[in-house]
């Protein structure tokens, strides 16, 4: 009995000890991601404000169907990902600076 208590406090300790390299490369992987998706979004967000703007406005091209409202849908929701990413960064910033207990973990 005693050997399984020491072999579970090895395996905490060892995954205690791999917390600082998984929570690096998180970190630096969703700068990156971050990077990407406000790059893209704001170019996306950008040619759609230009195509509108030089989109004739028929009656029989409503919104639906000139495809209009589906690219503008993909940039919002594109926004709403980038911000997503942005809480995982600061997840794992607070992570590094121990404001949160590796027992929440």
């Amino acid at each position: 009995k005693n050997t399984e208590i020491n072999q579970q406090i090895d395996i905490n300790e060892s995954t205690i000890n791999t917390i600082p390299s998984i929570n690096k490369l998180l970190l630096r992987s969703s700068w990156i991601s971050w990077w990407i998706q406000i790059i893209l979004s704001v170019i996306s967000g950008t040619i759609l404000t230009y195509a509108n703007t030089v989109r004739l406005n028929n009656i029989t091209n409503s919104l639906w169907i000139s495809g209009f409202s589906f690219s503008t849908i993909g940039v919002i929701l594109s926004f709403i990902n980038t911000f997503w990413t942005w809480n995982i960064t600061r997840l794992s910033r607070r992570i590094q600076l121990n404001k949160i207990s590796t027992d929440k973990i």
